[in-house]
């Protein structure tokens, strides 16, 4: 008997609980005696138990999904997860040259000099901002079996 997964469309066999293609879980279906004649009948699901659930990914003992993706996880070798942290240079510079426009139009009170202030306080909030607004970024790299790699960015 030829099933479907509800969520993918993709075939899936008849004793299966996930589907291969998109990890749903779906309800096994279990075989009984062919002297009976009786047909398949739908049996328990297998408990899905949840490894991880952080950072907008959870990871279970049958699939794992990043943000809106979900992916199986028979056949997964192997995860990495890389943590790229952003320069702060840029930030620090701006920070810097906005204080150095800001201290040295306090020493001259011409217009000129008033220019330079408001140039560096708009270059340290600018600086700030941006440095606040620096994040990390995580990548969780999936290997299969069969060699494919899976990138997920969170």
């Amino acid at each position: 008997m030829q099933r479907f997964c509800e969520t993918c469309g993709n075939p899936i066999s008849a004793t299966a609980g996930y589907c291969s293609s998109c990890g749903k879980q779906v309800a096994v279906l279990a075989k009984t005696s062919l002297a009976t004649g009786s047909s398949m009948h739908a049996t328990h699901e297998p408990e899905e138990k949840v490894l991880l659930d952080e950072d907008g990914i959870k990871v279970t003992t049958a699939r794992f999904m990043v943000k809106d993706n979900t992916y199986s996880m028979a056949g997964i070798t192997s995860v990495k997860t890389q943590v790229e942290h952003p320069s702060k240079i840029g930030p620090f510079v701006t920070i810097a040259f906005g204080g150095l426009g800001l201290t040295s139009s306090f020493n001259d009170l011409s217009g000129s000099a008033l220019g330079l202030g408001a140039m560096g306080l708009a270059m340290l909030a600018v600086g700030i901002a941006w440095l606040r607004s620096s994040r990390r970024s995580m990548m969780q790299l999936f290997i299969g079996s069969n060699g494919k790699r899976i990138e997920a960015q969170v």
